[in-house]
């Protein structure tokens, strides 16, 4: 193939868990690492995602595995064989960056092909309702509204690596499309979303941008973001963001947002200017996410105002804090979560197909809400929908 895009499959390493799902007989299981790449010259050079499975060593059944849990067992018990894989990758492109440069110009933007073919999606249902497709990893696909016999794509999102800013080498924007009218022909028409055109995320899957679309210039913008990319700053299981938000050129404010990323949770916190004036950042936000088995379980969000009582905000924890720090400190002062959500998965998948949310009401009051969704595969994707019994309440 001298140029195009293909897939290599690595097998990492044996390991060990509980009886495969489907044999109930085998423990054994064959952790796999799949790179989709562009090929050029023959050779894999530019990784396009990556995606982690584990097939059970016994009867070959496969299961996928979530993107951040896949990442985490590959460099804990894979690192120094996922570290060649990285590091082969690295070789082959210095040994064809000069052929390469000499012949081809890489654009800013570099899109990968879609995930799915926008008409693909709209086959996968015919019955009336409104429907969510999403793959085995979570990630959203299209949603399909049927109404009175007509189909519609209200939302489509393909993957593109940004690769001509500094600092954004390891970041994936998610560009959106809405279908428009095809005419007389009824072609499929998708044209960027005005409305929310698209997101640009990083190694933590975290929205670094969000952008809005200019019809006057016919770009994309953003409201919403880090200026400077390569500022972002990575240590070993953290991650700090300095957030700019502006309405006007003039008219900006800024913010710090860290997360703090660990096996069996992740505590993200968003720091403001002290609004006395003082050097100290004010604790304004903290989401408390607990993880098993590399997927979300629970998740709280504590909204903080300037003062609770006694309690003291501003300084009390920082941006340099650690997460037991910080986890102390909210259950020491006894804040109350503004909302819990709760999430159950489809068959080993990052789908989710139960969610609870528990919220305080008028007189702190604890009260649930529980959506249930009807999954079903197809295809190798997965339709999701509203029970009719939850829609019906």
């Amino acid at each position: 193939m001298f140029f195009g895009i293909r897939e290599k499959d690595y097998a990492l390493g044996s390991f060990t868990s509980e009886k495969c799902s489907a044999c109930n007989e085998c423990e054994t299981y064959t952790f796999r690492k799949t790179v989709k790449y562009l090929v050029a010259f023959f050779i894999n050079l530019i990784p396009l995602g990556t995606r982690y499975s584990c097939e059970c060593e016994s009867c070959g059944d496969i299961v996928g595995v979530d993107k951040a849990a896949g990442r985490k067992i590959a460099s804990a018990r894979f690192g120094g064989k996922n570290s060649g894989i990285v590091l082969g990758a690295a070789v082959k492109i210095a040994a064809v960056c000069a052929v390469i440069a000499a012949a081809v110009v890489l654009p800013l933007i570099l899109t990968a092909q879609p995930p799915q073919e926008p008409e693909d999606l709209l086959a996968l249902v015919e019955a009336e309702g409104l429907y969510r497709i999403q793959n085995a990893e979570g990630d959203t696909l299209g949603i399909v509204d049927v109404n009175m016999g007509n189909k519609s794509l209200v939302y489509y999102s393909t993957y593109s690596r940004l690769v001509g800013e500094p600092g954004a080498q390891d970041m994936v924007m998610q560009l959106n499309y809405q279908q428009v009218d095809g005419g007389d022909n009824g072609a499929l028409t998708l044209l960027p979303s005005i409305d929310n055109p698209g997101e640009l995320y990083d190694r933590y899957d975290t929205p670094v941008r969000t952008y809005h679309y200019d019809v006057a210039s016919e770009a994309l913008g953003y409201s919403l973001g880090v200026l400077d990319l390569s500022q972002i700053e990575y240590t070993s299981g953290k991650a700090v963001y300095p957030f700019t938000h502006f309405l006007t050129e003039s008219d900006r404010s800024s913010y710090v947002m860290v997360i703090h990323d660990e096996d069996t949770r992740r505590v993200t916190v968003t720091f403001q200017p002290d609004e006395a004036g003082g050097e100290a950042l004010q604790l304004k936000e903290a989401v408390v996410a607990d993880f098993e088995n590399g997927q979300k379980i629970t998740e709280k969000l504590y909204l903080i105002s300037e003062t609770d009582g006694e309690i003291v905000f501003v300084g009390a924890v920082s941006p340099e804090s650690s997460a037991d720090d910080i986890v102390a400190f909210i259950e020491q002062s006894g804040l109350t979560p503004t909302y819990t959500e709760s999430y159950t998965y489809y068959s080993n998948t990052g789908v989710v197909s139960s969610l609870s949310v528990t919220v305080p009401d008028e007189n702190d009051m604890l009260q649930t809400v529980t959506e249930e969704d009807h999954v079903e595969e197809k295809n190798g994707l997965f339709v999701v929908t509203r029970k009719a019994s939850d829609a019906a309440e």
